[in-house]
C-alpha cells in the first residue's frame, strides 16, 4: 500500500506512512464491532460473504485507481466482518470434546499462515513487476475463489442464528464412532 500510494499516486512517505499505519490500527480493531454484528444481527454466513465482498470491492477500486479512503474504508468493514466469523464458524462445527476441532483449528492457523507468508510474495512480486494495481487484482481474486470455496461449501455448515451468540450454533452430528460426522 506504501509503495502504491509513493510510486503510482506521488504522496510523500510520510502521508503514505501515517494511512498505512491509520488502515492497519482500524483494521485491527473492526473485528470487535464485525463480531458482535455478525452474532447479533447479521449471521455468521452473511458477514462471511458481505465481508468478502466489501474487501473484494475495495481491492478492485483500488486496481482501477477510485478514491483511497473509500476503497481503504471498504476493505477495512470487510475485514471487520470476515476476520471474526471464519473461526467462530469453524468452531461451530464440533462439539467441544470432538477430537476433530483442535485439529481442525490447527488446519486452519496453518492455512493463514501460509497466506499471510505468500500474499506478500505474490502481491510484492506483482507491483514490482507489473505495478501495483496488479497487487491488489491479486488479492481480488483470492477473495474471490475463498468466496466460491465458501459457497459450495456452505451446505455443510450449521444453520445461523443471529441473536443466540451466548449459545453453541450446532452440535455436530455423532457417528457410530463417537466422533464428528461433518469433515
Amino acid at each position: 500500500l506504501v509503495y502504491y500510494l509513493t510510486q503510482d499516486l506521488g504522496y510523500s512517505i510520510k502521508d503514505a506512512s501515517l494511512i498505512y499505519g491509520t488502515f492497519l490500527g482500524v483494521a485491527y480493531v473492526t473485528p470487535i464491532l464485525g463480531g458482535w454484528l455478525a452474532d447479533r444481527f447479521i449471521g455468521r454466513s452473511a458477514a462471511i460473504i458481505g465481508g468478502a465482498l466489501l474487501k473484494m470491492a475495495g481491492y478492485i477500486g483500488l486496481l482501477f485507481g477510485a478514491n483511497v479512503t473509500v476503497c481503504l474504508a471498504a476493505i477495512v468493514i470487510g475485514n471487520g466482518l470476515f476476520l471474526p466469523t471464519l473461526p467462530a464458524t469453524l468452531g461451530a462445527l464440533f462439539s467441544p470434546n470432538d477430537p476433530d476441532r483442535q485439529r481442525s483449528f490447527s488446519f486452519y492457523y496453518l492455512a493463514v499462515s501460509a497466506g499471510a507468508l505468500l500474499a506478500p510474495l505474490i502481491c510484492g512480486t506483482l507491483g514490482e513487476t507489473f505495478g501495483w494495481r496488479y497487487s491488489f487484482l491479486a488479492s481480488a481474486i483470492g477473495l474471490a475463489a475463498a468466496i466460491v470455496i465458501f459457497l459450495a461449501g456452505r451446505h455443510l455448515l450449521p444453520p445461523d442464528r443471529p441473536g443466540a451468540a451466548s449459545q453453541p450454533i450446532h452440535e455436530a452430528p455423532i457417528g457410530a464412532t463417537g466422533r464428528s460426522v461433518i469433515p
